[in-house]
């Protein structure tokens, strides 16, 4: 399996979450085996293919969530229009994700 579809697979995993960036590329490196850099450049070519949308954060930080193909009644369908207004750390909570400094 290539890194776009490690990559794909895991963002529409997470759906409707966003993705962190960060989180990508922590993971292409210490689980999947490949340099942050190459992962980058894949979520960029995910979003030009137009799967992924990008959505910004605050303090300029960028994530990535996936695009439904078919619009279903049973999946809500995100607001381009409207930046996501959380942390990273806020989006991690929501998630139900322990990160550090977290009882």
């Amino acid at each position: 399996m290539s890194l776009k579809e490690i990559i794909y697979n895991y963002i529409k995993s997470q759906y409707p979450l966003p993705v962190h960036k960060g989180e990508i590329l922590r993971k292409s490196v210490n689980e999947w085996g490949y340099e942050s850099e190459t992962a980058g450049r894949r979520c960029r070519d995910l979003e030009k293919e137009k799967v992924v949308e990008r959505v910004w954060f605050d303090k300029g930080c960028v994530g990535y969530r996936w695009i439904p193909q078919e619009p279903s009644e049973n999946i809500p369908i995100p607001i381009k229009d409207e930046p996501i207004k959380l942390t990273a750390g806020e989006l991690l909570r929501r998630a139900g994700v322990p990160y550090p400094g977290r009882v």
